[in-house]
């Protein structure tokens, strides 16, 4: 009897075991992916309240299309700077197929990094980029501007 125990409890460390060490072989750490061809613009609100750098790229080898950038708060009116990113291509008008806005603190010539990545875009395309500032109650009007490639 004493014996069979023995087995199972070794049997059973065995499988345990091999589940960690099949764990371990199949777990691999996410794939950094590249970018090309990007476009990049300054975009500096009308009203002098922020300013915003980014480098859009399209489609990158995830098949996302990815973003960077540097939002500025540029004046010294209790509001902070806001940019917001967005795809017009949803099929529906007036409906963005994705939308991320970013915010610089609030104060005078402060700034943030802002990154972001959304479905990737082929063909012609088009973003369309807002610059103002916001506090809790309201926001400045905000500066259009846009990045876009047309093939044609």
């Amino acid at each position: 009897m004493r014996n069979r125990t023995l087995h199972r409890v070794a049997s059973g460390l065995t499988g345990v075991a091999l589940a960690a060490t099949a764990f371990v072989s199949f777990t691999q750490p996410a794939s950094a992916y590249t970018c090309s061809g990007g476009k990049s613009t300054t975009l500096n609100a009308s009203d002098g309240v922020g300013s915003a750098d980014i480098t859009f790229y399209p489609k990158c080898s995830d098949g996302k299309a990815h973003w960077s950038g540097t939002i500025r708060d540029t004046k010294c009116d209790a509001r902070a700077a806001r940019i917001i990113v967005q795809s017009i291509w949803s099929g529906v008008p007036g409906t963005p197929a994705w939308s991320y806005d970013y915010e610089a603190p609030n104060g005078c010539n402060t700034g943030r990094s802002f990154s972001g990545s959304a479905a990737g875009m082929s063909g012609n395309w088009r973003i369309e980029l807002y610059v103002g500032a916001c506090n809790s109650t309201s926001c400045s009007s905000y500066t259009y501007g846009s990045l876009a490639y047309n093939s044609a």
